[in-house]
């Protein structure tokens, strides 16, 4: 009887290591997964300025006063 119940308790121990594991895991995979996707997401709207810059400077003429 004794060691079913250290069994039941090992093993639940151990699911619960398991399910904290992956939760972890998991979490810090999200965050890292937005931080990459927010400097990317910079990183191409910065070369959507520029070369929005470049259009507009070398289509559009300045109009002088």
């Amino acid at each position: 009887m004794i060691p079913l119940i250290a069994g039941i308790g090992i093993s639940t121990a151990l699911w619960t290591v398991r399910a904290i594991t992956i939760s972890g895991t998991a979490g810090m995979s999200y965050a890292t997964g937005r931080k990459f996707g927010r400097n990317a997401c910079n990183l191409l709207d910065s070369f959507e300025d520029k070369a929005r810059s470049i259009v507009s400077n070398a289509f559009v003429p300045e109009i002088e006063e």
